[in-house]
């Protein structure tokens, strides 16, 4: 569901983001009330500066709407296979991953305890005050203070992360408990966001070329997908920020006054961040598409076989016919020969 426009105009300081008006009122549409289990919004480049704004929403549940509900006959449902198995394969030839290529080593990640505010290695910042409405239970988010990408202070609301993975994917947090729908709907993150995080700090670092090759932030079961509990909702918040192999080049090579590293959250983080399309696509292939391919496939062979059936019935028919007709020659051509051998004789 892709819509282009200058990323300036779409999360323009002050602005009312897209985001809210539509994607979030196409998901909250009773009719879609299934689309809502996972989605996920993207603004991807065209050409700088305009970008692409799209809503992704979970393959599995898009097939199982139009094969299950909308597919009519037997014909239909092959036609939605053959659209589907055409998307797989598009995305997967436009997917081209980066070289492997050598790096800092990047920090090992240290052991938390589940309960922060009584262990004895507390993190710096975690949240213990957000409560779920679904549940009387603390958030008990915390972020890595080995993963933390420039120095909390106390008056940010905000903060900057690496992944554990080693990708280029930064990942931004509100410090105090926000959901991401509650996030993307606030004028003053996107100003802080496009102000402070891109143009005060990565555009510092790196500004050509432009340092965030995809933002996109997840919801549903994709946005818990990496908690402890993949059930939860009403998780803490936060945004995904894919950035270019330039800037983490620069952030690794960093260093202050004294010669120590200022980025060691980003050492080695210069692997491809996870492409959520490609993830997205097998899943719909190992789950749904070549299952059913394959009963298709069978039940395409076990037509072929009829055919060829009928047909070796035909044939042996036709096998038969001519058998007889031949006999028939051949005892009329016997029983004339004999006759010819008799006047012969005589």
């Amino acid at each position: 569901m892709p819509y282009s426009t200058p990323i300036e105009n779409e999360l323009k300081i002050g602005g009312e983001p897209m985001i809210k008006e539509k994607s979030l009122d196409f998901i909250d549409d009773k009719e879609h009330s299934l689309l809502k289990e996972s989605y996920r919004i993207e603004i991807v480049p065209v050409e700088h500066p305009r970008w692409e704004f799209q809503l992704h929403i979970h393959l599995k549940y898009w097939f199982d709407m139009l094969y299950y509900k909308e597919a009519k006959n037997g014909e239909d449902k092959k036609a939605i296979i053959k659209i589907a198995r055409e998307y797989v394969n598009g995305v997967r030839s436009s997917y081209m991953p980066s070289c492997p290529k050598t790096s800092l080593t990047p920090h090992p990640s240290r052991n938390y305890c589940k309960y922060h505010p009584t262990c004895v290695s507390t993190p710096d910042v975690y949240c213990n005050k957000g409560k779920r409405s679904t549940a009387p239970v603390n958030c008990n988010w915390y972020a890595e203070d080995e993963h933390h990408v420039r120095t909390v202070k106390k008056s940010d609301q905000y903060i900057i992360l690496s992944r554990q993975q080693h990708v280029r994917n930064l990942l931004i947090s509100p410090i105090n408990h926000r959901t991401n729908r509650g996030l993307i709907k606030d004028t003053s993150f996107w100003e802080w966001f496009l102000g402070d995080a891109i143009n005060k700090f990565l555009l510092i670092i790196c500004k050509k070329p432009y340092s965030v090759e995809r933002f996109a932030i997840n919801f549903g079961r994709w946005e818990s997908e990496s908690s402890k509990d993949e059930n939860v909702v009403e998780c803490h918040g936060h945004f995904h920020l894919h950035i270019t192999k330039e800037v983490v080049d620069k952030m690794e090579q960093k260093k202050d006054i004294n010669g120590y590293a200022m980025y060691p959250a980003m050492h080695g983080k210069v692997n491809d961040p996870i492409q959520y399309g490609l993830k997205n696509c097998k899943k719909l292939e190992t789950s749904r598409l070549s299952g059913l391919e394959i009963v298709s496939i069978n039940q395409e062979l076990v037509v072929l076989n009829r055919k060829l059936d009928e047909m070796d019935k035909k044939f042996d028919k036709k096998f038969d016919e001519m058998n007889k007709k031949l006999i028939t020659f051949m005892e009329s051509f016997s029983s004339l020969k004999t006759e010819k051998g008799s006047l012969v004789n005589n």
